[in-house]
């Protein structure tokens, strides 16, 4: 009875969709030996979706917008959520086991990736939350930011130990912003949950590897440990979505929107923080290094500038470890870290669908040419954000690219409808299962030895 009303506690409070909720899922499964389900559905649901797809992108979207804004929770529920909830939500996520080492810290498909070649957890500092809101204008900024922040100051009150931040993105989560607050809460210290987890599962003299991610963005100071960020990672700068751009309001004319000029809100000043989603916030490190030192664990800092450097970082660590015939680009929430590990294929996470991912992923094939085998088969998928952005790069743009470094093999990329594909979930799993089936097993592993090597000869130790 305890265990039931534990988990009818933490059921539904975090976004188990959002990027960093995925990310400690889908290390949870690879530690486990399954395959990720990114998305649960249940029959009919896929074969109506797919329907759906064929016969309308109006449809898709509205269904799709309907089943997003059913998710979350309600303002009134976020007095239940501090940094215990949210830290036990994550441990409880792991088989109790002795572990040579464990991660902490910004969340990414990349971090998920290494965390599970470690055969180790990940203790994500971040957590999303979904509140509804009643249906606005997704441009709204006033409105919208107003509910979030009536959110943020509830979640704040008694809890200072979290760091709480109103992300609105009128551009990527456009279709969402409308019918949802997304309010993101990062742990300032290393909670009591996230402590007696490591003392308990952590083998001694084992390593914490600390992901520091460097990434910031210019937000709104609203308190002291109350931000509103604008926008986010892709091919817009945080400029552009305070200010504005002909760019964006050459965008927004498409849409038959009348806002112009950006999204600022002037009644607050603007400081440079970490950001939301992949950013690092300070004082958790600290307290890790020294828990670490307290107790004969090694500590290692992994510092990255952005996300997407830990990405070169894992392709390398696999590369030491496995034939680099098979390379697989996977995309934001759309990865599965079994399936790697199972078949030896390369993962190299890109954080999204746009401009600067692409751009990423451009330049580490052309640095890395002569890495790729005669007979290089490149695996890769895009996560659909029911959209088209002004940043966002076309499917059959990715296609080229990857057709000019080996042979291209897309998992669940319907470019006909893409990026409306609100098949992408149940396909992306479903298609990996029948390649992991196909495809020789070369159960790949590395020990946190090879981790602290590798960043030893790379200069990269924070």
């Amino acid at each position: 009875m305890v265990e039931m009303a534990r988990r009818n506690e933490l059921s539904g409070i975090f976004l188990e969709q959002d990027s960093s909720a995925v990310a400690v899922r889908a290390v949870s499964s690879a530690l486990r030996g399954e395959m990720f389900t990114p998305l649960k559905l249940r029959q009919p649901l896929p074969a109506m979706l797919g329907a759906m797809s064929r016969l309308s992108k109006r449809i898709t979207l509205y269904m799709v917008s309907k089943f997003s804004c059913s998710l979350g929770i309600d303002i009134g529920d976020v007095v239940k959520i501090n940094s215990t909830l949210a830290s036990r939500w994550v441990v409880e996520k792991y088989p109790p086991k002795e572990y040579n080492a464990v991660l902490v810290g910004a969340p990414s498909g990349a971090v998920a990736h290494l965390a599970s070649l470690l055969r180790a957890p990940f203790l994500t500092q971040h957590f999303l939350i979904g509140i509804r809101h009643p249906r606005l204008d997704p441009d709204d900024v006033h409105a919208i930011v107003g509910y979030g922040l009536g959110a943020a100051k509830a979640l704040s009150t008694g809890n200072g130990d979290l760091e709480v931040i109103v992300h609105y993105d009128p551009v990527h989560d456009r279709f969402l912003s409308s019918c949802m607050n997304t309010v993101r809460i990062k742990l300032a210290g290393l909670t009591r949950a996230y402590r007696e987890f490591i003392e308990k599962n952590l083998s001694p003299e084992g390593t914490i590897f600390f992901l520091n991610v460097e990434y910031s963005w210019r937000q709104l100071a609203v308190e002291e440990r109350i931000h509103v960020q604008i926008g986010g990672l892709g091919g817009i700068s945080d400029e552009e979505y305070l200010y504005g751009s002909e760019e964006i309001d050459r965008w927004l004319e498409s849409l038959g929107s009348k806002h112009r000029g950006g999204w600022i809100l002037e009644d607050y000043s603007v400081e440079e923080m970490p950001e939301s989603e992949w950013g690092t916030y300070p004082g958790l490190g600290e307290e890790l290094r020294e828990f670490a030192g307290d107790n004969g664990y090694r500590f290692v800092e992994i510092r990255a500038r952005r996300p997407e450097d830990i990405s070169v970082l894992v392709a390398e660590l696999y590369l030491s470890r496995t034939k680099r015939d098979r390379w697989f680009f996977d995309n934001f929430t759309s990865i599965n870290p079994t399936f790697n590990l199972e078949t030896g294929t390369i993962p190299v996470w890109l954080p999204f669908n746009c401009r600067d991912s692409y751009e990423f992923a451009e330049r580490f094939l052309k640095e890395r040419r002569e890495l790729l085998g005669p007979n290089a088969t490149i695996y890769y998928t895009l996560t659909p954000n029911f959209i088209v952005t002004p940043d966002q790069v076309e499917a059959r743009a990715w296609r080229r690219l990857f057709s000019s470094y080996g042979k291209p093999v897309p998992v669940a990329v319907n470019e006909s409808i893409f990026p409306v594909d609100a098949l992408h979930f149940y396909s992306f799993e479903k298609q990996l299962k029948a390649l992991s089936k196909k495809l020789d097993k070369r159960n790949t592993r590395i020990s946190a030895s090879d981790v602290l090597d590798y960043l030893k000869r790379n200069k990269l130790l924070g």
